[in-house]
């Protein structure tokens, strides 16, 4: 199938709404919304909640389309229970924890954007989507010249 359901990666509040809808545009879905005089919604009142600290890095991902692979074929969790209802099936599993992130030193976060900043600049002269370091120091350096 084109879309496997949600990511996987998207814990506590903030994204998964803006990745469903960047999911459904990749795989070539296309949303369609009705008039508000067919169809409204209202959104539940709910408590305030802490955007989840790897938002970012996982809405980073998103854009790039790092989670396109996820989805509910890939979803691990552990079975807890079934309780089932007149209406309803109850089933409780335990999801694995969230990403954990690494607190990268400052060092390595201006090598990182060194090394992106030169991948847009020669993608946007070569018309590529994207271009290999090696490639770019041997094309744009020679240090036999210096």
């Amino acid at each position: 199938s084109k879309f496997d359901g949600l990511a996987n990666s998207f814990y506590g509040w903030g994204g998964e709404d803006d990745d469903l809808y960047h999911r459904l545009n990749s795989s070539g879905l296309q949303i369609h919304r009705n008039p508000p005089m067919i169809a409204r919604y209202q959104m539940l009142k709910h408590d305030k909640a802490v955007e989840s600290p790897s938002l970012q890095h996982v809405m980073t991902q998103s854009k790039h389309n790092q989670l396109m692979t996820e989805g509910r074929s890939t979803l691990q969790y552990k079975l807890q229970d079934v309780i089932e209802f007149p209406l309803y099936t109850l089933v409780k599993v335990q999801l694995p924890g969230p990403i954990r992130l690494v607190n990268k030193g400052i060092a390595r976060r201006m090598k990182e954007n060194f090394d992106n900043t030169i991948n847009q600049a020669m993608s946007s002269l070569f018309n590529q989507k994207e271009v290999q370091k090696e490639e770019f120091y041997s094309k744009a350096f020679s240090w036999d010249r210096v």
